[in-house]
């Protein structure tokens, strides 16, 4: 296995569920693994309480437990977060000292925020490899909020070694009810034209939110795939 390459490095961090299926036979000492739930892990979750603004996160390291609060709207929010305080570790930074800074930790605009406009919230997945699994976490994770959201879907093609499985995404999105969706930009153009259920289309990502605050929705989910080759232009 190619990935196998990395644990040739003096300092390792690997997903505890990843570890076990692939890496097992490895026996380098300096491997720190991670885990949402698996407590055989260095440092895993005992709990999550998921919040839109604040989410608070308790964790387990060398008999320790402690709580932090950030954004971090689903699991893979926090998944990275116990990256980076494996991370700091490893550089030696304080555990205070990275638990703080976490907690400082918000939203980032333009990639992953919450906002809060006219009443109404808006959450932004913006990000050029955007595929079909991340999508489907993306929507399934909104239900945690609001069941009364709407979609906004699109985005570019980008220059990302991550493309998009245009059919694989149609036919789930064709899977679901609910949600009323609206897509945009050029992926949504397609999209769009191949749903055959009723659904809007803009060509600006701004018309579609504009659009949307009309409605009568309290949540609204941006997941766009961000047009960087545009922006290098």
């Amino acid at each position: 296995m190619q990935k196998k390459s990395v644990f040739n490095s003096k300092y390792v961090i690997c997903d505890k569920t990843s570890f076990d299926m692939y890496y097992s036979d490895i026996t380098q000492n300096e491997i720190t693994t991670i885990s949402l739930n698996d407590n055989k892990s260095d440092i895993y979750t005992n709990y999550i309480n998921y919040d839109i603004k604040n989410t608070e996160i308790n964790f387990h390291h060398c008999n320790n437990d402690i709580t932090l609060t950030c954004f971090a709207l689903t699991d893979f929010y926090v998944h990275n977060i116990l990256f980076a305080i494996a991370t700091g570790l490893i550089l030696n930074i304080p555990l205070n000292e990275i638990i703080l800074n976490l907690n400082k930790n918000k939203t980032l605009p333009g990639r992953g925020s919450c906002k809060f406009v006219e009443n109404k919230i808006i959450l932004e997945d913006i990000n050029p490899g955007l595929n079909t699994t991340s999508i489907k976490k993306c929507i399934s994770n909104i239900k945690k909020y609001s069941s009364n959201y709407i979609l906004i879907i699109g985005g570019d093609y980008g220059i990302t070694c991550e493309e998009i499985n245009e059919n694989k995404l149609l036919k789930y999105i064709k899977t679901l009810d609910e949600p009323c969706i609206i897509f945009t930009g050029c992926v949504g153009y397609n999209l769009y034209n191949n749903i055959k259920k009723p659904c809007y289309y803009f060509e600006e990502l701004e018309e579609a939110i504009a659009y949307s605050l009309k409605l009568d929705y309290d949540l609204v989910q941006i997941i766009y795939r961000s047009e960087y080759n545009k922006k290098m232009k």
